[in-house]
C-alpha cells in the first residue's frame, strides 16, 4: 500500500514539473517585439496579420504587461470588420481576465449595445446595461447605458421601468443627464400622467436642440407650467412638422392671442 502511494505521489511530482517547466517562459522582450509587429500589421490594415500577432502574444504571454493590449486590439479588430458577434466574444473575455482598467465601462457598455442593436437580444441586453449603472455610476458609460435603456423600455412599452430607473438611479431633475435621456425620461413620466416631474426633465433640454423640434411633449410641457408666445409658437412648429396643420394653426392662433391678450390686461 505504501508503494502505491508513494508511486502515485512520484507521478503526480513528474506532471506537476512538466507542467511548470513546459509552460513558456515569460520574456517581455519577445512580448513586446510580438507587440510591435501586430502594431505595425493595425497600423497598415492589415487586419488579418494583426489578429494573428496580438492573438500569439495573448497565448504565448497571457500574463505579459502587454496582454491587455492585444485584447483590447482583438476587440477593435472585430468592431473595424463589424463582426459584432466575434466582438461581443472578445468583450467577455476581457471583462473576465481585466476587471479594473480604464476601458472596462466601455466594453461592459458596448456589451449591452450589441446585444440589442445588432443582435436583437434586449432581455441580455438590459442586464448588461444594467451592470455598467451599477458598478460604474459616474462614468460617462452609466449615462449612455440609462439612455439606451429608456429606448429598449419604449419599444417594448414600458414606461413605468424608465421612471423607475429615473427614480432610482436619476439625477435630480436630470441635470446630469444627456438631451436624449432627459427627452426619454420627460416622455415617459408624460405618458404615466407625471407632469410635474415630466417638466423637471423638460427643463433641462435646451430649446434650440434639435431633438425636441418635433416634440409635441416637450412643447405641451413648456405651455402648461410656461405659457408664453414662444412656447405656444414652438408647439405650433412641431405640430407642423409632424404634418398636423389643424392642430399648428389652432396653436398659432394662441401664440398670437397671448401677447394682444397680455396687453389688454395691462392697458385696463
Amino acid at each position: 500500500m505504501k508503494k502505491k502511494i508513494i508511486l502515485v505521489a512520484g507521478i503526480v511530482a513528474v506532471l506537476f514539473a512538466v507542467l511548470i517547466f513546459s509552460r513558456p517562459k515569460l520574456d517581455e522582450n519577445e512580448a513586446f517585439k510580438i507587440l510591435e509587429t501586430a502594431r505595425a500589421d493595425y497600423g497598415r490594415d492589415n487586419l488579418g496579420g494583426a489578429l494573428e500577432q496580438f492573438r500569439l502574444l495573448l497565448k504565448k504571454y497571457p500574463s505579459s504587461k502587454f496582454a491587455e493590449e492585444s485584447q483590447r486590439f482583438v476587440i477593435y479588430i472585430y468592431e473595424k470588420r463589424q463582426d459584432y458577434t466575434g466582438a461581443l466574444n472578445e468583450y467577455k473575455k476581457y471583462l473576465k481576465k481585466f476587471r479594473d482598467t480604464q476601458f472596462t465601462a466601455e466594453f461592459s457598455y458596448k456589451t449591452g449595445f450589441v446585444l440589442y442593436k445588432f443582435l436583437s437580444k434586449p432581455n441580455p441586453a438590459r442586464i448588461a446595461l444594467m451592470r455598467v449603472i451599477k458598478e460604474y455610476p459616474e462614468s460617462d458609460y452609466s449615462s449612455k447605458s440609462k439612455e439606451l435603456l429608456t429606448e429598449i423600455f419604449k419599444a417594448t412599452g414600458k414606461d413605468e421601468e424608465t421612471v423607475k430607473l429615473a427614480e432610482t438611479y436619476g439625477t435630480a431633475g436630470g441635470a446630469k443627464n444627456s438631451v436624449g435621456l432627459n427627452i426619454s425620461n420627460m416622455e415617459a413620466f408624460w405618458r404615466l400622467g407625471k407632469h410635474d416631474e415630466a417638466y423637471k426633465f423638460a427643463k433641462q433640454i435646451p430649446k434650440k436642440s434639435p431633438q425636441i423640434k418635433e416634440s409635441t411633449i416637450y412643447w405641451q410641457l413648456l405651455v402648461k407650467f410656461e405659457p408664453s408666445k414662444e412656447n405656444y409658437s414652438g408647439l405650433s412648429n412641431a405640430y407642423q412638422r409632424l404634418g398636423f396643420p389643424e392642430q399648428a394653426k389652432i396653436y398659432k392662433t394662441k401664440a398670437e392671442t397671448f401677447g394682444k391678450t397680455v396687453k389688454k390686461l395691462k392697458t385696463k
